[in-house]
């Protein structure tokens, strides 16, 4: 019926009624083409992308052995931190609900910037609720001519659901040697005003993670013994120094699960 309307031409009888009120009723009515064409429309249209929330550090660090330091600026973007260099460069990213600039410390005539973030919770039957958990993130150059990277990954800040809990401090120790990462921790089963304390010695070096360089080895299944492991495990993941932290090697990293990792039966 409509497309024998569609052919009809004028002077043909009673065609010439039925055709031209058609094509009136059509030209009339585009707005009928819409129920047609939204979806076409709704279907094609770009996803709009996260904005960028409001800058949580700003800061400068020198990449370099010489030469001015390179201002920088790290934003959440959904549930990740954006780490932007002013001039340009690959960013860092990292997964992260909130996150501080700690401090930029000397290491190996460079700077190194140290963030605290709050990761996003691991999902699954065995992932933990703690009521604090805050990582370390260590970012710099890579190496001479590599850019910036992420050097490190440390466990900050925890308080499990026990009454455990660790905290830590950080400086650069001989002028920027090393850095000096000093844990204070409580394990729930050491009593209720038991506080042990050890310090992980972190080292810059080329086109590699930091690596904890202790005076002598942690007693074995020690709290010191189990971040070592964790460490250890991270050493592949993060050579050369990436620019973007996933949440696969986070998961893998074991500090999402600390009450695990610290367990007497752990890894």
């Amino acid at each position: 019926m409509w497309r024998m309307a569609g052919k009809v031409k004028p002077g043909q009888g009673g065609g010439d009624l039925q055709g031209d009120a058609l094509g009136r009723f059509w030209r009339r009515r585009p707005v009928l083409a819409l129920p047609v064409a939204l979806p076409i429309a709704l279907l094609t249209a770009p996803v709009a992308a996260e904005s960028p929330g409001p800058v949580a550090a700003r800061g400068a660090v020198r990449l370099g052995l010489a030469g001015p330091r390179t201002g920088f600026s790290v934003t959440l973007i959904g549930d990740e931190a954006e780490l932007a260099w002013e001039g340009g460069g690959p960013p860092l990213r990292w997964p992260a609900l909130s996150t501080r600039l700690l401090g930029v410390f000397p290491l190996a005539g460079r700077e190194v910037a140290a963030f605290v973030f709050t990761p996003p919770q691991a999902a699954g039957p065995q992932a933990e609720a703690p009521r604090t958990l805050e990582l370390l993130l260590i970012a710099g150059a890579a190496g001479e001519g590599m850019g910036a990277g992420i050097l490190g990954l440390e466990l900050w800040h925890w308080e499990g659901e026990d009454g455990a809990w660790l905290a830590s401090t950080l400086d650069a120790a001989g002028a920027g040697v090393e850095l000096r990462l000093v844990r204070y921790a409580h394990p729930a089963a050491s009593g209720p005003n038991a506080v042990t304390y050890w310090t992980d010695h972190l080292f810059w070096r080329e086109g590699a993670p930091l690596i904890d360089r202790p005076p002598r080895p942690p007693p074995p299944a020690s709290w010191p013994a189990r971040l070592a492991a964790a460490r250890a495990r991270l050493i592949a993941a993060l050579t050369p120094p990436p620019t973007h932290l996933t949440k696969d090697l986070l998961a893998a990293s074991g500090l999402l699960a600390p009450a695990r990792l610290f367990a007497e039966n752990g890894g």
